[in-house]
């Protein structure tokens, strides 16, 4: 990159959505230091490692991995973005043969990453799966305004095929995440009205038949425990208890950082992940949370005003994906942390510890900022 070119960059660069980014990176990496670093009461150790230390890594990789993003202009990704999604499609269904889960469950979601005899990371490909999507979605979209009938079917198929093989996997709270992305593109597309209606209703019809012969008797099961908890108060329910717990008991100003009982005694798990909001909201209380909200609001705004300034299809398209996932992942997390949804797995983006999660999330933040600092003129009358 040329000192001209890296001027213009840095002019048009949108300091508010990146500050945003990296105070919610901080407060990640602060709060899985508090759940992972300490031993509980009755010398129960919480967890082995801290993993703070880990993040803090994955943290400088996809900062770097950021910037190098917005070196050349978004417009170059438009020509591989199908071969991009093909072959993170491939990673998807070597996962379900070679990928690793959790010790003594069927679950493969990861691919270990190892050189020699040295296991260097698992990285997972479902998460880059989401940005594969976006983009593949914007290329099809890009020159359909008011796309067709079978149009927005090839897009519903699009979307349709890495969901089925996440689900495989089993990982349901990545798949559902697939979902609303291709309604929200389309209605950035301009499709008519109808066609949407049409596929939600659709969806929603096709609910019965999705509870008998996908979902897993475990899946199930975690659904029912979010209607009834204390029934399941043993098994299913408990997390969800502890979840509640955690958040009632941080009250408006919070137990202070580290002094979490459902953190330090380990009766929260996944706390460090999936459930790192009930941390915050335990040892920082509302006013905590209520910091992240607005972080996460300055980014989504942020994004939308890159949307609408944008005349160029594909990067308006792209910026419109990438504001529906983060947005949908942010309502789900937090939804299920204080017992408003199902228990589906998401993590929270950019506060959650997990290195693939991090870095898809920095590579979709990136193409988005991209989207802003290399602007292109579009010869027409009309704005898409």
């Amino acid at each position: 990159m040329s000192m001209e070119s890296a001027r213009k960059t840095f002019a048009s660069f949108d300091y508010l959505l990146f500050g945003a980014v990296l105070a919610l990176v901080a407060i990640g990496i602060t709060f899985i230091h508090s759940a992972s670093a300490r031993s509980g009461e009755w010398g129960q150790i919480t967890l082995p490692v801290d993993y703070a230390e880990l993040q803090l890594r994955w943290t400088v990789i996809s900062v770097g991995v950021f910037f190098i993003i917005l070196v050349p202009r978004y417009t170059r990704i438009r020509s591989f973005t199908f071969a991009f999604y093909i072959a993170v499609l491939i990673l998807l269904v070597i996962t379900l043969f070679y990928g690793v889960g959790p010790e003594r469950s069927p679950v493969k979601r990861w691919l270990p990453i190892r050189i020699g005899s040295h296991d260097i990371a698992d990285f997972q490909p479902s998460q880059l799966m989401q940005v594969a999507l976006v983009l593949a979605l914007a290329k099809y979209l890009m020159f359909r305004k008011s796309p067709a009938f079978r149009e927005v079917i090839a897009v519903f198929l699009l979307a349709g095929v890495p969901m089925l093989l996440v689900l495989k996997q089993p990982d349901l709270g990545t798949a559902l995440l697939f979902a609303p992305l291709p309604f929200a593109m389309l209605v950035a597309a301009g499709a008519r009205l109808r066609y949407i209606v049409s596929f939600a209703v659709a969806g929603l019809a096709s609910a019965p038949v999705f509870w008998s012969f996908v979902m897993k008797p475990y899946q199930k099961l975690r659904f029912l425990a979010w209607l009834d908890p204390y029934k399941f108060e043993k098994t299913e329910g408990w997390q969800y208890i502890q979840s509640r717990i955690a958040v009632g008991s941080g009250g408006l100003f919070g137990r202070g950082l580290g002094q979490g009982t459902q953190n330090n005694l380990n009766y929260l798990s996944e706390r460090h992940t999936d459930f790192i909001f009930s941390v915050i909201l335990e040892e920082s209380g509302l006013i905590g949370g209520l910091v992240i909200i607005a972080l996460y609001i300055v980014i989504i705004l942020c994004g939308l005003g890159i949307a609408a300034r944008t005349r160029e299809p594909f990067g308006r398209l792209v910026v419109v994906g990438v504001v529906s996932l983060l947005a949908t992942q942010v309502f789900v997390n937090m939804g299920m942390n204080v017992g408003l949804m199902p228990i589906t797995g998401l993590t929270l983006p950019f506060i959650s510890y997990g290195g693939s999660s991090l870095l898809a999330s920095f590579i979709a933040v990136g193409i988005m900022m991209n989207v802003a600092v290399h602007p292109v003129v579009v010869l027409s009358r009309d704005a898409f």
